[in-house]
């Protein structure tokens, strides 16, 4: 029996509200998979976000480890024990070298350096040991801390030793140290290489340790203002020290 036209309207219109409701369901389905790739993409950006400062945190600590954490200084102050370097007037030397040495130290340290020390206290230690010492522990600088003498009592003033070869990187460690101790009131007697007697040959202090290296001269134990500038200027001296190290360190590695 023919379906009249009512019923056929009637036909029409519900596969038509079909079609229409699976439409709306197709787009709510379309609404929920947008929504959920934009909340993908907005943990992925946030992640990314987090991981790159952390990276950026983590460089920071890697900038710092390369400008001092990681960097490994030798200090040697020189003489001790029974050879107590220069005397002037009971003024011993080797009091002196590790007086400032440890001063030294505790700046380095505070800017983030592994610190060696020949000595911490009044012991007696062949030059060589010391030296050998420095190699095991890797170290990046050798300084060997030391006072000068003269017996006219005019001598006065800071001097550098470095290697005969006359290196580029010990000649900078040397500059470095001349200058900030000049600017602490010293005399600059200049960075010389090899030894005083012969500027071919070496100081021990010198020729054992194999990374860059200096012996310095902190002023004269025969000099009223050189004792002065030593003791009075204890702190500043050692933290100019310690940032010409520092200065060092940075332009080497």
């Amino acid at each position: 029996m023919p379906l009249s036209d009512d019923e056929i309207r009637a036909i029409l219109i519900r596969k038509k509200r079909q079609q229409q409701k699976k439409k709306r369901q197709k787009k709510r389905r379309i609404t929920a998979i947008a929504i959920l790739i934009l909340i993908l993409a907005v943990v992925i950006i946030v992640s990314k976000a987090c991981g790159g400062s952390k990276e950026t945190s983590i460089s920071k600590e890697e900038t710092k480890a390369a400008n001092g954490s990681s960097g490994i200084i030798y200090l040697d102050p020189g003489h001790g024990g029974i050879d107590g370097g220069t005397a002037d007037s009971g003024r011993l030397e080797k009091d002196d070298n590790l007086k400032l040495a440890l001063a030294v130290q505790e700046e380095l340290e505070n800017l983030g350096y592994t610190v060696y020390m020949s000595r911490t206290t009044d012991k007696d230690m062949d030059v060589e040991s010391r030296g050998n010492d420095a190699n095991a522990k890797k170290a990046k600088l050798f300084i060997s801390i030391h006072r000068n003498q003269s017996n006219d009592g005019e001598g006065t003033g800071v001097e550098v030793w470095i290697p005969a070869a006359n290196t580029e990187d010990c000649q900078l460690l040397g500059n470095n140290l001349m200058n900030a101790l000049e600017a602490q009131g010293f005399v600059a007697r200049g960075v010389h290489s090899g030894t005083l007697v012969d500027p071919n040959d070496d100081y021990l202090e010198n020729s054992v340790p194999t990374m860059t290296r200096c012996l310095i001269e902190v002023g004269f134990t025969s000099n009223a203002n050189d004792n002065k500038l030593f003791d009075k200027n204890l702190n500043n001296n050692a933290k100019a020290m310690a940032d010409a190290i520092d200065k060092t360190y940075g332009s080497l590695y």
